[in-house]
């Protein structure tokens, strides 16, 4: 891929997440993502293939930075920790962090909230490829991770913990603006952000029989 088509796809990348966090899906036009990406209209089929396409990886780019990132996918990158229960349990903090991370660490996520929490409160026409390409990868992932380390747990187990993981993160988007009212900004501080990765990662931890970090896990 030459400059100028990396440059024509970032282009479409980033005026399709924009207009897919302020409208949707439906309401967005392949013609509408063209022009405001200053592009020929050819060149969302050329790139993505199609709209339904461009949205999954719009959806990606928000939540995983163009690529999957889930606890098998982290164990292949950092495969030395796999070889003792305290890496393994890393394994899961490291995870827990990039999630927390991809919604809640810059002033640039708020286009990532919207265009999340957009499908994941009013589901457009491309829930089903969305769903296939995107969540399902994820917690597959996950679940492979958890089999990795403990073959006795059950599918529905497996699953089960790992939609505990990713709620979390669907729970803090959903409820940062009145936990910030309720409890104060400093709900929405970087020692709050600590402390709760730190929680999230801690409670699959248990679940998985892994070891807490003596030095931090127990606050």
């Amino acid at each position: 891929m030459t400059t100028n088509q990396k440059n024509t796809r970032q282009a479409l990348l980033e005026a399709a997440c924009q207009l897919f966090a302020e409208h949707g899906f439906d309401a967005v036009s392949t013609r509408m993502i063209a022009d405001a990406a200053q592009v020929n209209l050819g060149g969302i089929h050329y790139h993505f293939g199609s709209k339904e396409l461009l949205y999954v990886a719009a959806f990606q780019h928000a939540t995983v930075n163009d690529r999957r990132h889930n606890l098998n996918d982290v164990a292949e990158m950092h495969p030395e920790l796999m070889g003792s229960p305290q890496g393994q349990a890393e394994i899961i903090r490291i995870t827990t962090r990039q999630m927390f991370a991809d919604f809640f660490c810059t002033a640039s996520t708020d286009w990532k909230r919207r265009i999340a929490l957009r499908e994941l409160c009013s589901p457009s026409s491309a829930q089903s490829i969305l769903a296939r390409e995107v969540f399902k990868p994820n917690l597959t992932g996950d679940m492979e991770f958890m089999r990795r380390i403990r073959p006795d747990l059950s599918e529905a187990t497996m699953l089960a913990w790992a939609n505990m993981l990713h709620a979390q993160v669907i729970f803090y988007m959903l409820t940062q603006a009145p936990m910030e009212v309720m409890f104060g900004p400093e709900m929405a501080s970087r020692e709050f952000f600590d402390n709760a990765v730190r929680q999230a990662a801690n409670a699959l931890i248990l679940l998985m029989g892994l070891p807490l970090d003596s030095q931090t896990d127990h606050s």
